[in-house]
Order: structure tokens, then C-alpha cells, then sequence
């Protein structure tokens, strides 16, 4: 019997002799408050709480502990340090402006911002500030990249995983992420992308639960244990109206449409164009989603029964993205859809793991396309 315990408890029991079973010890998880432990054919060698994982403290004090406000949150972060954030919805706007308001105590601070949709108090970041930003996929701040006020880094989403190995340490990551659940977990709801694997090995991490971030699934979940501070503000998410096309794009879209089949496995980029095949697509049959981006004109297709997952051959049944942003009814349509699972960007943008999917199409917006078929997606000239 356990008294006054309500943590996690390992029992460590022996096989009674004449069980029909050789002796020997075995660990039984669970957990015990005030009552007998059964187990058959065994008698309890020891029985005591045993550290599970460097703790067996209760969520919910656990969260207690950790919550504070933004600007006592920030101060974890460390002269000299470089600070990563997730890609446009997943990024903290009151941690960022609270970090922001820091910009005194620092020597150099770095921070990568990729696909920033938020205004926030780094927008007054000047370039003789200590703070230095490295933009990659800018909106907001493209002004500031052309006048050299802040630093552009051209990369894709899958490659900023690896510049870790690059010798490019991040020791700080900061989140957006939705309410805590039972078990002691944040989603980062509307992403994974890279922040979740470079996250892992910061030495702090940050997270901002915000109520409107939905709950969803897949390797995107952070537990209350391996966070160091919470900040709880609930700000409303950035939303991507969705695009309508015009006449020339629903002729491209048409003509996209006619080469996908029944029962394949597409990528949707975001803007006007996709929408445009989007809205071609609504009498074919049984497709699957494999993308980087969740855009809006998925919903659409799912809703209306387009897509349904069940002809995939990897994955099945289930979309797999890494993030995502479009309107307030995709947010609240990702909100606890166990058929959307969100992954790490080295996993959905790994050409083996795309390789996997039967039938893939992948449809995008484009800039330019020169004679050798080279395509350009960036920028025009000197300008993004």
C-alpha cells in the first residue's frame, strides 16, 4: 500500500515460486494512490516512487511553476545566444516583443524569422540594435532586408534543420502553442516544420499557449516537462484570406486538373494559382494529400469529399503536412481532426519519404521558368 502518493510509481515484483514460471523481476508501471496493488502470482520485492525521466512531480503543479508572465520569460535568454522561432502562425508574438524590449541588455542576440505574418515590436528593431535578424521567407519585413537593415538567409524549410550540424546553434526556442492537455502536452497546433527537431535541442524553451491555437496531431507535441517557461496570452492567429482566381488562372487550373487523376496524392502550394486547380479538382475521386503547406483549398476539397486519403498507399487515410495557415475555418477545421498529422519538415520534404506516395503530384506557384526549365519561385531581379 502507498500513502499520500499520486505521482507515478514503478513496482519492482518476483514471479512466485510454483507459478509455473522461472523467477525472475519485472517493472510495473501506474499509478497508485491509497489502495492495495495486485498483481498474480507475484509478491512485491520494493515499493517506492522511482524517478520516471527526471521527474514524478504533477502536471498541473508542474504548469504552475513554470507560468509567468512574458518579460520575466525572456529573461532566460542569454547574451550571445541565437533564438529560434517557428514559421508564420507558430510564431509567439508576446514573446517576440517582450524579447524585443531586451534589446538593451544585450551585446548581440540573433534570431531567425521565417514567413513573419505578425506585427510585433521587433518590427523596430534598427540595424545598429544589438539584436541582428536573419529573415528567411520574409512579408513584413522585406523593406528592412532591401535597405540593409536586417539579414536575408535564401534556404529552404527543409534545410534549416540541418544548419545545426552547420555549426549554427540555436540555444533557445520560442513557440506558439495550444492549452495543455491531461496527459501534460502542447500541440503546436498549426505547425512542426523545423522548429519542433531544433527545438529539441535548445537548452530553452519558451512556449506561449494561446487558446485560439488549435489541437492536432502527429510529431508535434512538446509535454509540460520539457518546457522551461509558460506564458499564457490568447491573441487572435493570423489569417490568409483565401484567393480568388482570376480568368487566366482558372484556364492554367483546368489544364492542371486534366493530368490528375482519380485516387492521387497531391501537394498544394498557397495563393491564387492552387486555388485555381483546387476548384477544378471537385469531380475527382478518392485523392490524398501529402504537403508541405496546409492551405485553405484542401479543406475545401475535403469538406466536399475530394479528398478522402483512403487510395494512399503511405500513410493512409491520413494527410500529412508540416504547417500551415489560411482562414479562421481552417483553424478551427484542424482543431482535433485526428486525419490531419503535422511532421518535422526533414520528414515531409524528404524526396525518399515524397518517393513513398503512389502517384504524387505536386503543384505550385512559379515566377519564371527560363529555356533549360529551370524554375524560379523566389524573387525578381534583386527583389523578393
Amino acid at each position: 500500500m502507498v500513502k499520500n502518493s499520486s505521482e507515478s510509481t514503478q513496482l519492482r515484483v518476483k514471479i512466485k515460486k510454483g507459478s509455473g514460471k522461472r523467477n525472475k523481476s519485472f517493472i510495473v508501471k501506474g499509478v497508485y494512490k491509497n489502495e492495495k496493488v495486485k498483481t498474480k502470482n507475484a509478491v512485491i520485492v520494493n515499493l517506492h516512487p522511482i524517478n520516471m525521466g527526471g521527474y514524478y512531480m504533477n502536471i498541473n503543479e508542474m504548469y504552475k511553476q513554470k507560468l509567468t508572465t512574458a518579460d520575466e520569460a525572456v529573461k532566460l535568454v542569454e547574451d550571445g545566444w541565437r533564438v529560434i522561432f517557428p514559421p508564420a502562425i507558430g510564431q509567439p508574438p508576446t514573446l517576440m516583443s517582450a524579447l524585443a524590449r531586451r534589446k538593451d541588455e544585450f551585446n548581440f542576440l540573433e534570431l531567425l524569422v521565417v514567413i513573419d505574418v505578425y506585427f510585433t515590436e521587433l518590427m523596430n528593431i534598427k540595424k545598429e540594435d544589438s539584436i541582428k535578424i536573419d529573415y528567411c521567407m520574409p512579408i513584413f519585413s522585406r523593406k528592412a532586408i532591401q535597405d540593409g537593415s536586417q539579414t536575408y538567409t535564401p534556404a529552404r524549410l527543409s534545410q534549416i534543420i540541418s544548419f545545426i550540424d552547420m555549426g549554427r546553434l540555436y540555444q533557445c526556442a520560442m513557440l506558439q502553442v495550444s492549452p495543455m492537455d491531461e496527459f501534460g502536452y502542447f500541440s503546436m497546433g498549426t505547425n512542426c516544420d523545423f522548429a519542433l527537431p531544433v527545438g529539441k535541442k535548445a537548452q530553452k524553451v519558451i512556449v506561449q499557449v494561446n487558446e485560439n491555437m488549435p489541437r492536432t496531431f502527429g510529431r508535434n507535441l512538446w509535454h509540460v516537462s520539457e518546457v522551461d517557461a509558460i506564458v499564457e496570452d490568447t491573441v487572435p492567429l493570423t489569417c490568409l484570406p483565401a484567393l480568388p482566381p482570376n480568368e487566366t488562372e482558372k484556364l492554367i487550373g483546368q489544364h492542371i486538373a486534366d493530368m490528375i487523376d482519380d485516387g492521387a496524392c497531391i501537394q498544394l502550394g498557397v495563393g491564387s494559382m492552387p486555388n485555381a486547380v483546387a476548384l477544378c479538382l471537385e469531380d475527382k475521386k478518392d485523392l490524398g494529400v501529402h504537403t508541405e503547406m496546409m492551405p485553405d483549398a484542401i479543406r475545401v476539397l475535403w469538406e466536399k469529399g475530394v479528398i478522402t486519403n483512403r487510395r494512399k498507399n503511405f500513410h493512409p487515410d491520413l494527410m500529412l503536412t508540416s504547417l500551415a495557415i489560411g482562414t479562421e475555418e481552417m483553424y478551427k477545421w484542424l482543431n482535433n481532426n485526428p486525419a490531419i498529422h503535422f511532421y518535422p519538415t526533414d520528414y515531409i520534404l524528404d524526396p525518399y519519404i515524397i518517393g513513398k506516395n503512389d502517384n504524387m503530384i505536386c503543384i505550385n506557384s512559379a515566377l519564371q521558368v527560363d529555356l533549360t526549365g529551370q524554375v524560379n519561385a523566389e524573387s525578381m531581379g534583386y527583389v523578393q
